[in-house]
């Protein structure tokens, strides 16, 4: 028997390899250069006590706020005297019958953006998102000319689409992003079991969340030490949580993690250091 013949690669093919190979190589270094500078994306959800705002203090300084949340912002008021923070509270003072909030922020982004003063933040922080949602559907049912008035089974969608464009812009800015948000609770009546998801209204209960990487349950354990405030930070049959960073941690991550920003970031192997104070 004659021996097989063996099918040689031609110079062509071998010219398709190196290219093949050069684009591989490329793309291999896009990822890696993309995951040393990636910012990061929390939304950090609880009850009022179980230290979400005043958790911010731990995250990457100085801190950009946008308080929707009456009286919210007490907890970081040390901060902004030393230029470690800047809380905008114009959008506090939001009334359902004459909405401002969603548009006055929707301007104000625009503005704080062009300035570039972004450059200069380490962590942009809504607090809260539950309020801003509203402020979205609020802006939504003014549109309508029905401000004030009960929402309708229409207003869920336009109100998803203004969240969403505007999360989109956020989650592209040069630093860490923050959500805070307040906890739905829900009791299924079958399992006879409660739930517990953040707080967003219509169509943006489902499809925010999707956007967020990391979405944690903060929440306040009760030991013979005092209080711990822990989040956690995978889903059991009560919290809806989750970690995609946590696979890829440099360090062991636990369910439950004190709450702290940039031990976090440590033991997910990213950048955690403070920028300059806005005054020195």
């Amino acid at each position: 028997m004659f021996p097989q013949k063996r099918n040689l690669p031609s110079p062509q093919a071998s010219v398709g390899e190196d290219k093949a190979d050069k684009v591989i190589a490329d793309l291999r270094s896009q990822y890696n250069a993309s995951a040393m500078t990636r910012y990061l994306q929390f939304l950090i959800y609880g009850p009022s006590g179980s230290g979400k705002t005043y958790s911010l203090r731990t995250a990457r300084k100085p801190l950009f706020v946008n308080s929707f949340d009456p009286g919210g912002s007490i907890a970081l008021a040390d901060l902004v005297e030393k230029g470690e923070a800047i809380v905008v509270t114009s959008y506090e003072k939001e009334d359902a019958e004459n909405p401002t909030a969603f548009a006055q922020w929707d301007s104000d982004f625009d503005k704080f953006e062009s300035s570039g003063i972004f450059s200069r933040v380490g962590t942009y922080v809504i607090d809260s998102a539950t309020t801003w949602g509203q402020a979205a559907l609020n802006e939504v049912m003014k549109r309508a000319k029905r401000a004030g008035g009960v929402p309708q089974q229409n207003d869920w969608y336009p109100q998803m689409v203004l969240m969403e464009a505007a999360l989109r812009r956020i989650m592209s800015l040069p630093c860490d992003v923050v959500f805070i948000c307040h906890d739905d609770i829900l009791k299924d009546e079958i399992l006879g079991r409660v739930i517990r998801s953040p707080m967003l209204t219509g169509k943006a209960k489902k499809r925010i969340p999707l956007l967020f990487s990391e979405i944690y349950y903060a929440d306040v354990r009760r030991s013979s030490k005092g209080s711990e405030y822990v989040w956690q930070i995978s889903k059991d049959s009560t919290n809806e949580a989750r970690s995609r960073l946590r696979a890829a941690a440099v360090e062991q991550v636990g369910d439950l993690e004190p709450q702290n920003f940039q031990a976090l970031m440590r033991k997910f192997g990213h950048s955690y250091e403070d920028l300059p104070p806005f005054v020195s």
